[in-house]
């Protein structure tokens, strides 16, 4: 049995497609991933020592005729070279996590007829997937809602896979013994405004040094140093990096988190167990991050807060009344356990394996 998982482009598509690859692989599963050289899955998935193929590709951005031109160029050769792909390594299925590296491969995937699966991490589908629900089998959708805006499709409410890594940390609250932890990340790619508010915080919180810890994925448009001079300037203890390749021990010692509302970051955020601040990124595509965040503030597991209102003195606040109030922490924690889909990874993988085994069942009768 063969699979293609093609996609990628930032760690909210690559995240999700590590972790159901990982388990088409325990299942005995030959895995063969398509993607682009530019995306985070070049940093991500040849770690894993998984079999890749790169497409050359351009987004359809700009007013431009040669950009327009351009991206319709590398889309008919990514095509054709999807074509071959699929052909050469004889796949039994398709299956697209999103970003717009997908697209050749999913088209060529129509044009020979192989059925095709989509993971739609976010309430609303992105472009690719309400391009191309019409022709999949199904699409795995990560929130209740997703539902209502691809009615020609048909949906499976899965919840958007997590990292093996990530579904091994223990879900309740670490014990409040020593310091309150604060984890505060931006997604894969950082978040400027969310990281000043922070810093801007850190005076209203003096009082409390002695008692809050800080981890810190600052991103790569800041000096590490640089921002561990900030903390230690206002007395906190703080651990600062980049970027957090290890994400399972830091969620195991938080009490808190405050990040961006991507797809990956609230499905591990509700695995974990981890109340949350949620600031959406204003400018995401049809202001899906917002959508995402009110899911989670309806289940009563995250605060959210809009970029605009984002603030120095609102950080303060709301880490210093969680602080005084760990009922609430708590109550947050069971609402988000309660919601979590654990085993989204095995529940496609599941529904995959259904679609292979008919495939194989139907080959052998024709032979």
């Amino acid at each position: 049995m063969k699979v293609i998982i093609t996609g990628g482009g930032t760690g909210g598509h690559v995240f999700p497609a590590v972790a159901i690859g990982k388990e088409f692989i325990r299942r005995g599963v030959d895995i063969l991933f398509v993607g682009s050289k530019d995306g985070f899955e070049a940093k991500i998935v040849e770690r894993l020592g998984w079999k890749m193929r790169y497409l050359k590709t351009a987004k359809w951005r700009g007013v431009g005729l040669f950009s327009k031109l351009k991206c319709i160029l590398y889309t008919s050769l990514g095509i054709l070279n999807g074509i071959k792909i699929i052909r050469s390594y004889d796949a039994s299925l398709v299956v697209g996590v999103g970003g717009y590296v997908s697209v050749p491969i999913l088209v060529a995937a129509v044009v020979l007829r192989r059925p095709i699966v989509l993971l739609e991490q976010n309430l609303i589908p992105g472009v690719v997937n309400v391009l191309f629900a019409k022709f999949a089998r199904f699409v795995c959708a990560s929130f209740p809602s997703t539902k209502n805006y691809l009615r020609w499709a048909r949906i499976i409410y899965t919840g958007n896979p997590v990292r093996e890594e990530i579904l091994n940390v223990e879900p309740n609250l670490p014990p409040l013994t020593e310091k309150f932890v604060v984890l505060i990340f931006g997604g894969s790619q950082g978040a400027r405004s969310l990281n000043r508010a922070v810093f801007s915080s850190l005076k209203r919180l003096r009082h409390k040094r002695e008692n809050i810890k800080f981890i810190h994925q600052i991103g790569f448009s800041m000096d590490v140093e640089t921002v561990k001079d900030i903390y230690s300037k206002e007395g906190f203890e703080a651990e600062v990096y980049n970027f957090i390749e290890d994400m399972a021990s830091v969620y195991r010692q938080s009490h808190l988190v405050i990040c961006r509302a991507g797809a990956t970051s609230i499905a591990e955020i509700m695995a974990t167990g981890r109340p949350a601040v949620l600031v959406p990124y204003p400018f995401a595509a049809g202001d899906h991050q917002t959508k995402n965040a009110e899911f989670v503030a309806s289940i009563k597991g995250a605060i959210v807060v809009c970029d605009e209102d984002l603030s120095g003195e609102k950080i303060a606040e709301v880490i210093l009344n969680l602080m005084n109030n760990i009922k609430d922490l708590e109550l947050m924690n069971e609402a988000l356990k309660r919601a979590a889909k654990r085993d989204a990874a095995n529940v496609i993988v599941n529904e995959c394996m259904n679609i292979i085994t008919l495939k194989e069942q139907a080959r052998v009768q024709k032979i």
